[in-house]
C-alpha cells in the first residue's frame, strides 16, 4: 500500500482541483476530531485516504487501495502495538494535506512515506 500511495501521490498533486481539496480538508477536520478514538478514528483515517485517491477517478486503483487497507486492518489485531498518539496521527495527515494543497509532489511523497513508518514498525517488530 505504501508503494502504491507514494507512487500515485505525484499524480494527485498534479491533478487535484480546489473542490477536491475542500473535501480532503473536511476529511482532515473529521480525523482531527476523531483521531485516537478507536474505530471512529480508524474510519476517519480511512476516509481521508479514500478521499485523497478518489480524486484520480480510477475505480480499480481505489478498490485496490481498499483491499490493502482491509487486509492490514484485519491483521492489525495480531501485530504488536506501536505507540502513536491521536496528535501524531493528525500531524502525519496534515503534512500530506499541506503538501498536496501546496502542489509539492516531493513533499507529498515524503509525507506519505513518513505516514507509513508506524505501520512498518508494527510489521518489523519482533513478536
Amino acid at each position: 500500500r505504501q508503494a502504491l500511495e507514494a507512487g500515485l501521490i505525484h499524480q494527485i498533486v498534479s491533478t487535484i482541483d480546489d473542490a477536491a481539496l475542500v473535501r480532503l480538508r473536511e476529511r482532515l477536520d473529521q480525523l482531527e476530531a476523531r483521531a485516537g478514538q478507536g474505530e471512529l478514528g480508524v474510519l476517519a483515517d480511512r476516509a481521508f485516504h479514500e478521499e485523497l485517491y478518489a480524486t484520480m477517478g480510477n475505480q480499480l486503483m481505489s478498490q485496490l487501495l481498499r483491499v490493502f487497507w482491509d487486509v492490514y486492518h484485519h491483521l492489525a489485531q495480531d501485530l504488536p502495538a506501536v505507540e502513536q498518539s491521536g496528535e501524531d496521527i493528525v500531524t502525519g495527515h496534515r503534512e500530506i494535506y499541506n503538501a498536496v494543497a501546496n502542489r509539492d509532489a516531493a513533499q507529498a511523497a515524503a509525507a506519505v512515506n513518513r505516514h507509513f513508518l508506524g505501520i512498518q514498525q508494527r510489521l518489523d517488530a519482533d513478536w
